[in-house]
Order: structure tokens, then sequence, then C-alpha cells
């Protein structure tokens, strides 16, 4: 038998027969003789030779059916406990090095075999002691001749599949895969530019490992370690400066358990060593008392422009010694999610970075708008409470993003009498911001604003100690020359929401008002104006029937006016979009306005006015059809699940809808959808509802079906964002 096929199967460690049948025939001599002592030595040895070898045996089968599957682990693991148990074999050390050379790694296969030779653990007398320096010639020569597939693959189809495989299995072939491929992978310097970390345990060490061959080229870093050794060896690295080209730092909650007061020093040192790159820091801290302060890391990091601090203390306790700060820093992005962001705490802030463009705040008090009036001259975003994610500089109008537009000039004794606030996001949820110093902030930058969301309603202190709403003080007359997108919640007695809509100009695109109890006083302010693209109104009621009326009887003129327009002026703005949701006084008269509008491309119904019907409705979409309006989306929310039989038979040009219906659907209901949708229908989003069932029911039902629907999101119960969405 060669040495291939000698090893291309388990080792032949059976009994050896000869052995055993002396070892018999010497225990049944002593036992005839009454000589139990030494039947019992002899008998016990016999025992001992035969589970040595059944042992060895089975381990070395099991390790060969490893290394057939590719679980190579596994079998390296049986080939190990191999050696362990008898180091003086030279099975264990013949079956791990044929599992390593079955992975190509035949330089690690060599120093197996050298281990059991030249270290004297097997002696020259061993069975196997000739095959060990066969195979170790062997993997020696295939070490030096063989196939270099990565030479063989076009250099650019090497650096995609470097790329394309997940950062812990190029960490993996970075360090145990040939010298051809170590070399490769470490030299393509794009597979390394973000390390996310989402990793366990054990893959946080991997990945370790490979940081002194990765992390000059690491730009984007994320750290979620939870192991003490990984989150050393990145603090190693950071304060010697390894990091040559680090841009972004994201200190995760679970890594930054690791910072105290005795670590945080060695962190600023390394802040320090990579100051001049280091752009972006995002710090989630849940522990108490910080030990990393805001002007420590301005003063180590002074070329810093976004800073987002995650914690549960207030800002006052993360400021630290404002004295470190003697010049102006460059920060330019500043997040704050603190426990409690004050203004007496925001304004030696500001003042040490008078370049700020966007700010968050969450937890914010009333004098903050104050301080951001004064201190603030070159913002631009502004996110007050906003309990969610602001939009970035990508949602502005690139038209002004380059404006050299003049700036008041100040000393020390004159504030700046204009702002350069482009975009401003307030509450979304039921409190207020305060009136006064809103208003002031409003007014300063009426000329720059082009994105307001603004909450007018109660405040938290108004609503929890029931105080009466003072009537705001009136401000002058205002002009936004820029707004294009205006989102409020209207105060209690319509004064605020009057300035702000006489402040509208033409650049007004979508319009988006909330518990207003004046339809008519907007429909006043918009019919002077091209037609909005998006129309939004939402919980808007009336408790006297003759406001309701008069609200219908005001939105079916705007409607009048938008379809005149969408027939007779092809050049401008036109009106897209109608949403309407908790509303009681849209009726069947203004849906047959709408359904004049040849520009309307999207419907969205959120429990159904009072003032329509079902014969409206259908009418409504029955005139649809006859006009050939145009609609691509439709979504019905809380409405009776009649309304939805006539909408898919009357608009032809459906594309996506979305139904979160009362009672329903049920099974049949997707199933008459289906079966009768439009052609042009290809999203289908499903709101969950017991009647409905799982959403394997309507996957099956979709893909059964000869409809063109190609995509499913499927809301589970109670779920609000992101729906799963499933390609069928």
């Amino acid at each position: 038998m060669d040495i291939d096929s000698r090893l291309s199967h388990p080792f032949t460690t059976t009994l050896d027969t000869a052995a055993t049948l002396l070892s018999l025939d010497e225990i049944k001599h002593a036992f005839s003789q009454n000589d139990y002592e030494e039947t019992i030595q002899l008998a016990s040895a016999a025992v001992a030779r035969i589970q040595h070898t059944q042992l060895m045996s089975l381990l070395d089968r099991r390790a060969f059916a490893f290394g057939m599957q590719g679980k190579f682990d596994k079998g390296v693991k049986d080939a190990n406990t191999m050696i362990q148990y008898d180091s003086g074999s030279s099975a264990g050390y013949l079956r791990l090095g044929h599992l390593l050379k079955l992975q190509g790694k035949q330089k690690m296969a060599i120093q197996v075999y050298e281990d059991a030779l030249e270290k004297g653990h097997v002696l020259k007398d061993d069975p196997g002691y000739e095959l060990l320096i066969q195979e170790k010639k062997l993997a020696e020569v295939k070490n030096e001749h063989r196939f270099d597939l990565l030479a063989a693959i076009p250099f650019d189809l090497v650096d995609e599949i470097i790329q394309n495989i997940s950062e812990i299995e190029r960490a993996i072939a970075l360090l145990e895969v040939s010298g051809s491929w170590h070399r490769r992978i470490a030299q393509c310097k794009s597979s390394w530019t973000t390390i996310e970390n989402d990793n366990s345990a054990d893959d946080d060490m991997i990945m370790v490992r490979a940081l002194p061959y990765i992390s000059s080229h690491i730009k984007n870093l994320e750290l979620n370690t939870v192991t003490p050794g990984a989150w050393l060896a990145y603090m190693d690295h950071l304060e010697k400066g390894h990091f040559t080209r680090l841009k972004s730092l994201f200190i995760e909650s679970n890594a930054s358990t690791f910072i105290d007061t005795h670590s945080s020093m060695s962190i600023l040192m390394g802040f320090w060593k990579i100051r001049n790159t280091l752009t972006s820091l995002h710090l989630e801290y849940y522990e108490h008392n910080s030990p990393l302060k805001i002007t420590e890391i301005l003063f180590y990091c002074p070329y810093l422009k976004r800073l987002h601090m995650d914690t549960v203390q207030g800002l006052a306790d993360l400021l630290g010694d404002m004295d470190l700060l003697t010049e102006s820093h460059g920060l330019m992005d500043l997040k704050l999610e603190t426990y409690s962001t004050s203004g007496d705490a925001l304004k030696p802030l500001m003042k040490k970075c008078p370049n700020i463009r966007r700010l968050y705040m969450d937890k914010a008090t009333p004098a903050t708008l104050s301080v951001v009036h004064d201190e603030c001259p070159r913002l631009e975003i502004l996110g007050y409470n906003a309990n969610r994610d602001i939009p970035g500089w990508e949602a502005l109008n690139e038209t002004y993003n380059n404006d050299s537009r003049q700036r008041t000039v100040m000393n020390n004794n004159k504030r700046q009498e204009k702002g350069e606030l482009r975009a401003i996001y307030t509450t979304h949820d039921l409190y207020g911001v305060p009136a006064s110093q809103f208003m002031e902030l409003l007014k300063k930058n009426q000329a720059t604003l082009e994105r307001l969301h603004a909450n007018l309603s109660k405040t938290k202190e108004q609503v929890e100690n029931d105080t009466m709403v003072p009537i705001p003080r009136i401000v002058t007359d205002m002009a936004f020359e820029r707004l294009e997108s205006l989102v409020y919640w209207a105060d209690h007695h319509g004064v605020l929401e009057k300035r702000l809509l006489e402040g509208l100009r033409p650049t007004i695109k979508q319009f988006n008002s909330i518990q207003s109890s004046n339809i008519p006083a907007i429909v006043d302010a918009l019919i002077e104006l091209p037609p909005v693209q998006y129309l939004k109104l939402s919980c808007s009621t009336h408790t006297e029937l003759s406001d309701r009326k008069h609200a219908a009887e005001a939105l079916l003129q705007l409607f009048k006016y938008y379809a005149t327009a969408s027939t007779t002026n092809s050049n401008q703005q036109q009106f897209e979009k109608f949403t309407f949701e908790y509303c009681d006084f849209i009726s069947d008269e203004a849906l047959d306005a709408l359904a004049d509008i040849k520009t309307l491309k999207e419907l969205c119904i959120t429990d159904n006015s009072p003032m329509i019907s079902f014969q409206g409705f259908n009418q409504f979409l029955l005139k649809v059809k006859k006009n050939n309006i145009p609609i691509t989306r439709v979504v019905l929310k809380k409405t009776e699940i009649l309304f939805l039989y006539p909408l898919i038979h009357n608009i032809q040009s459906l594309e996506i809808l979305h139904l979160e219906l009362q009672n329903g659907p049920t099974n049949d209901t997707i199933q008459y959808l289906v079966d009768h949708a439009p052609s042009s229908l290809h999203s289908l989003l499903i709101k969950y509802c017991p009647r409905t069932g799982p959403k394997e029911n309507i996957l099956s039902i979709v893909n059964n079906s000869s409809s063109n629907i190609k995509h499913v999101q499927y809301l589970e119960h109670g779920e609000k964002d992101g729906p799963e969405e499933i390609d069928l």
C-alpha cells in the first residue's frame, strides 16, 4: 500500500492478535495454577492494551470521517485527543498532519511531523515512524511546488472575491490560508475600510489576531466586543497609533463598559495619536459617571467634525472642564442623547464650538432654544427633542448648499441679526415647543428655512400642570422665502398657526397640518400659491356640525383649484399626493373634485370620514377610471373592507397597495385581490390581522396566483417600523 492510499483511509489500529492470544494463554495458565495475583496483573494489562487500541482506532476513524465532511475543526480536535492520550504513538500525528494537508496547510503539517520526529515524541521502533518521515518529505515538496490558485485568478476578480465574504471569513483566510492569500488579503485595502465587529466572543479574538495586518487600512470602526482581551487589544492598537487612516469610531454600550478612570487616559492618548484623521466619534455609555468628558474629547480630537454622545447622564455632568478648550473648536455636527440638556450647560459648549451646523438635543429645556438663537451663528439643522432621527444635509435643497449670502458680522456687543437655519425638527409626540422662544428662532431664520417641523401644541409642563395656555405674543409678520416642507401641530389659540400660514411662499411643496381646527384658513393660504405636491391633513375634527361643513366646503374649493391647474398649466408644480387621517370633514363632493385632478398619483386614507359614503367612494373611483387619473399608490388604513373591492377594479394604473383594514382582510379577501388585481400591481403591504392569519397564508395565495405581484411586505401584530419584505 502506497503512502497516499495509506493515509486516505483510517489507520489499521486493530488488535495485535498474536499478543492477545499469548496473553490469554498466560492468563489461563496462571488461573489453572490458582495464582490469582498473577492472573489479575496479566488480565489488567490485557484490558488496558485492548482499551488503548480500540480508543485510538475509534478516534482515528471519527477524525477521518469529520475530514471527509469538511468539518476540519472537529477532526483536528479528535487528532489532538489521540496525541494527548498517547503522545508516543505516531497515529495521532499522522492523522493531524493529514487533516491539515487536506486544508492546504502544508507548513502546519510539516511542523506536526517535526514535533513527532525531532522532539523525540515517537521512537524509531514505532510502526509509523518511517511513514512520518515520508509524509514530512511529501508535505515539503507540495509546499514548494503547490499550485497557487490565487495566481491563476484575474487580479480584479480576486479583490471582488475578498470583498464579498464576511469580515470574519476574511480574517480567517488572512491568518490560516496560504502565504499568497495572506499577502493579497492584507493588501486589499478596500475590504478592510469598514469593520463592524458583529461577531461572537470567539470571533472577536480572531479579528484581534488580524489587527496587525489590517489596522492601517481601517477607516470606519465599530467596537461592541464583550471580551476584555479583545477590548485591550484594540485599545493597545489605538494608543500606539496603528489606526493611521481611521476616520469614524463607534464605541457601543457593550464595549464602553470597559472604560473606567484608569483606562480613559489611555483612550484619550489614543485619540491624540489619530487626531489628524478622526472626524467622527459616536460613544454609547449607559453607566453612570462617564469618565470621558466632552471637553477632553474635543481637546484630544482637535479636527473632530461629528460627535454623538448617547448616555444616561445630563449634559452638565458630561461637559468637563471648559478651561481645557483655550481656542474655538471646529466641530460641525453634535448629537446629544443625554438625560437632560439645559441652557446653562449648552451655552458654554456652543461658545467654544461656533461652527456647529447640525445640532440634535434630546430632553432639552426651553432655555436651549435661546442659546441656539444667540450662540449658533452657522447652525443649519436643528433637532429639538425630535424623538427620532433627523435628516442630514442630503435632504436639503442643493441650490443653497454653496450659497454665498452675506452674513452679518458679530462683535462682542452685537448679536447676529439673521440666522442660517435651513431645517428645524421639533417634538414628534404629544408635547409642543415653548412658543415665545421658538417663534423668535423662526423670526431670525425665516429667510433661510427649507424644512420646518413645528409642534405648537401644549408643552409638557402645560399638560402635566393642566395650566391655561396663554395667548402668544403676536410676532411680526414672517416670509419663508425658501420653505419647501411644512409639518406643524396647531397651537391652542391658532395664533401661531396663522403666522405660519401667512408666511408661506410659492416655494412650498409639502404641507402637513395636524390637529388644526381652521381648515378654511389653510385653504385661504394654499389657494393663493401654486399647488403643493403633497397635502396631508391629520387629526382634524370638529365639535360643531357647522364648522365641519365650512371645512368641507373649503377643501372642495381647493381641489377645484388644483383640478383647474392640472389641465391649464403644465409647467408649474402640480398636486400629486393627498393623505387624510382621522379627519371628519372629507366629503363625497370633495372626492368628486379630487377625481378631476389629472396629476394625482397617490392617495392615502386612514379612518374614512363620516361624510364619505360607500356610494360616494365608488363614484370617485369610477370617475378616476373615466378620467384616466394615473394613481399608482393607494394606502387604506382603518377603513371598511368594502372600499377595497371597487378600488382594485377601477384603478388600472395601481402599482403599490398598502392595507390595514378594519376586520380584515381575510384570506378570501386576499384571494379575491390577487385574482382581480390590475396587471400593474407589483407590491403589496398588509398589516397583520387575526382574520388574515400568518404571512405564510398570504405568500401561498400570492405564489399560486397568476398576478404580477413580486413583493410582499408583512407587518406583524404591533409592528410599526421596519416591515418584513419578502421577495417572491
